[in-house]
């Protein structure tokens, strides 16, 4: 899917800023006839600001015309299958115009070491529809280790972990 676009980190407008647009192209072939393909396009538009240091506030832009993919939210795609889980009801199948807007928040929660908890919500405005979301994660790291050394030799190999 050809994309092209930009990513910026803007220092010091209320705490770190990130923005991000994008154009991209997808096409649909059906029957396997080249004279068929079905070309869209769509704009995509995310900006995030984060005024403290476990904070994020964001939102999310897009504007479609005949845009399909097969992978992601159908949200952002003109054509969904019929059977698509994530498509429910809340819209049309075929649909050539898609204007999709998300606001959120997501706060992260240090717990211990780099343990942490995050809480997410979202509003979601699809074309003439509202809904909304929420996500709460942990995220616990662990070491794993596959292969048994003896003490010995892994003190002697901790200072060059690229024979680890």
């Amino acid at each position: 899917m050809p994309a092209a676009g930009f990513n910026l980190k803007l220092p010091g407008f209320l705490g770190e800023t990130h923005l991000a647009v994008f154009g991209l192209m997808g096409s649909h072939l059906s029957g396997g006839d080249t004279s068929q393909v079905i070309w869209g396009e769509g704009g995509y538009l995310k900006a995030t600001v984060m005024p403290g240091d476990h904070l994020d506030l964001f939102g999310i832009g897009w504007r479609g015309r005949d845009f399909y993919s097969q992978e992601g939210d159908a949200n952002y795609a003109s054509y969904s299958m019929l059977d698509s889980a994530s498509v429910d009801t809340i819209h049309d199948f075929v649909r050539d115009d898609r204007t999709y807007v998300e606001i959120g928040a997501k706060r992260t929660f240090p717990i211990e070491g780099d343990a942490r908890f995050e809480a997410e919500f979202r509003l979601h405005f699809m074309d003439e529809f509202t809904a909304y979301s929420y996500k709460l994660m942990v995220y616990a790291p662990f070491d794993l280790f596959l292969l048994s050394t003896s003490p010995a030799s892994k003190a002697k190999d901790d200072g060059n972990p690229s024979q680890n």
